[in-house]
Parts: structure tokens; sequence; C-alpha cells
């Protein structure tokens, strides 16, 4: 690669788990700014230790506040996070909370790459968002749901329930 390339990153869903784990194996690759959305990294991912090489702004989560996506990964399965929804609220990253849907950052309504990504990836420039000043609260159901302990146990204990409860239907009807 070119010893002068400037190596931009947009990563959206399972890319952001994926660029999460480059950081982690190759510690040497040099990325200038990274951009998230719908991301499912764990909201505890070390970043001071795997983009060390990076200034504190140079990370940006773009949450996306009805973003049920990270939620269901977060409590369905092992290794991933809800920052998607609910942000990394860290120094090491910029969360900039818009209320959108997993994927509306790409709808072209919203102008959202024109309008936040293309400054950020040209010159630096972290534009607010709007909704960060009035975003609501996170609910607390969705705050339990994210936690592995909690939500995960929950999860599979309400799948057991109702395949238990359709087994048992199937049983007594057939019977």
């Amino acid at each position: 690669m070119e010893p002068t390339a400037r190596i931009m990153v947009i990563a959206h869903s399972f890319g952001t788990y994926i660029i999460s784990r480059i950081l982690a194996k190759y510690t040497d690759i040099n990325i200038e700014r990274i951009v998230l959305c719908g991301s499912i990294i764990k909201g505890n991912y070390a970043w001071e230790k795997h983009a060390r090489h990076m200034a504190a702004g140079n990370i940006v989560n773009d949450v996306g506040t009805r973003d049920f996506y990270p939620v269901l990964a977060t409590f369905s399965t092992i290794g991933y996070g809800g920052t998607g929804r609910n942000g990394f609220k860290n120094t090491r990253v910029a969360d900039r909370y818009f209320d959108y849907g997993h994927s509306d950052f790409f709808e072209p309504d919203k102008d959202h790459i024109v309008k936040y990504w293309k400054p950020y990836i040209l010159d630096g420039t972290i534009v607010e968002s709007e909704w960060d000043s009035i975003k609501p609260k996170t609910h607390l159901g969705i705050m339990l749901a994210c936690h592995p302990w909690i939500g995960r146990p929950a999860f599979y204990a309400t799948v057991g329930l109702i395949t238990a409860a359709v087994a048992g239907l199937a049983w007594w009807l057939l019977t």
C-alpha cells in the first residue's frame, strides 16, 4: 500500500463488528477516521488499546434511537453489543444520536451522507445532530435487553417458554 495513503472507514451493522476485529488483530493498521452506524460492537470495546494511534474524536458513532437490530444482536447472540442504539458513552468515540432506524442513514431523503459524513471525511468536521438535544432517554426495557446478563437469559427463557407452550398444545391436540 502507498505509505502516504489515508484510510477512512464507514462501517454499518456487521461491518462495524468486522472493523473492530480488524483493529484488534492488526494493531499496526493506521486508520485516520472511522464512521460507525447501526453498530453491534460491545459498549466496553477497548478503543484505547485497539485504536491507540487514533486521536479522540476520530471515531464517530452515529446512533439510531429507533434501531432495534443492535438490541436484538445483543440479547440473541454472543459477542455483539447495542452501541448502534445506545452509543459507546466514552471519550474515544463521538456518539451522535438520530431519530433513525437501522438503515435510515442511507435513505436519500435524509441526505445524511452529504450532511454528516462528507464534512467529517473531508476535513474532520463533526456536524452536530439536531436530535442530540431532544433525544428521548433510553427506555429501561431497552437498557435491560442490551445487558448481556439480563437480556440474553430473558430472551432464551421466553423462547423456551413459547416452545414449551407450543409443544404442550401440539401434544394436547394430538392425544
